[in-house]
């Protein structure tokens, strides 16, 4: 797999959550829905598994897990489509009790405050009916809840096939960014979620049939089921566009990634 640097003359499109899908502005509260915490299952990594994946720059995938009650700071918004149906989401974190505690992949730090137990919450007709646990490995910055401090809805979109198309094969895909800190060469990356029956998945990637890191953001809907993605990138002692093309493979609910020949931004 190619290495990505995104540099400074990359040109960031900076794209939030349009307002139609945001229910209310993102603030710090309470939670006090009512709803039960999600019963603990067993952990879908052993830890020689998770370091292994981690080494790879593979991130462990959502899961259900007991739920952290508390502060809660969040971000919650609305009209996400799927097979007929319209859900809402949360996106939120708790102000974690020890706050000299080092960051983990339970943890990252957010203006200052130590938070974890970051999940992603469903609701249907105003009752959550799920919640997925979301770990941030390498305390990589979590955008959109750095947004939601600052009253501010950066870091995450939604790409809707329904809304932009008017097409109803494919889920609302759910884009989250981080950025890694450690990582000089591919410092921003997205993960994809979406709504099957339900149920809220997250997204793999792949790339020649294999599941490849996550590394780059801001997807461009092109037309129903197919997204791109350019990046800027080392070459020598210059810079060239690397193009890709994501396809929504609504079957096996993945994206399948492809480099693809870049004409120029007239072909766009």
């Amino acid at each position: 797999m190619k290495k990505v640097i995104l540099t400074a003359v990359c040109v960031i499109l900076l794209s939030g959550c349009s307002l139609q899908n945001e229910l209310s502005d993102p603030s710090t509260f309470t939670d006090d829905s009512g709803a039960s915490a999600v019963e603990a299952v067993k952990p879908a990594y052993s830890e020689e598994e998770l370091k292994e994946l981690l080494d790879k720059g593979f991130i462990p995938k959502a899961e259900q897990d007991s739920r952290v009650e508390g502060k809660r700071l969040s971000f919650t918004f609305g009209d996400i489509y799927s097979q007929g149906e319209n859900y809402s989401m949360s996106i939120s974190g708790v102000e974690w009790e020890n706050q000299n505690e080092q960051p983990s992949l339970e943890t990252t730090t957010i203006n200052g405050v130590l938070y974890g137990d970051f999940r992603l919450d469903l609701y249907k007709n105003s009752f959550r009916i799920q919640s997925l646990k979301i770990n941030i490995p390498r305390d990589d910055r979590f955008l959109i809840l750095e947004s939601a401090a600052e009253n501010l809805s950066y870091g995450c979109e939604i790409l809707s096939n329904h809304t932009e198309f008017g097409s109803d094969d494919y889920p609302d895909i759910l884009q989250l960014d981080f950025y890694n800190n450690s990582d000089g060469e591919t410092p921003q990356y997205a993960r994809f979620f979406a709504v099957f029956n339900d149920e809220l998945v997250e997204l793999p990637v792949y790339e020649n049939g294999e599941p490849c890191p996550p590394y780059g953001t801001h997807l461009t809907m092109k037309e129903p089921g197919l997204m791109i993605q350019h990046l800027t990138v080392s070459s020598g002692s210059q810079y060239r566009i690397v193009k890709y093309e994501y396809t929504f493979d609504v079957e096996n609910k993945r994206l399948d990634k492809k480099e693809v020949r870049f004409y120029g931004w007239e072909d766009q």
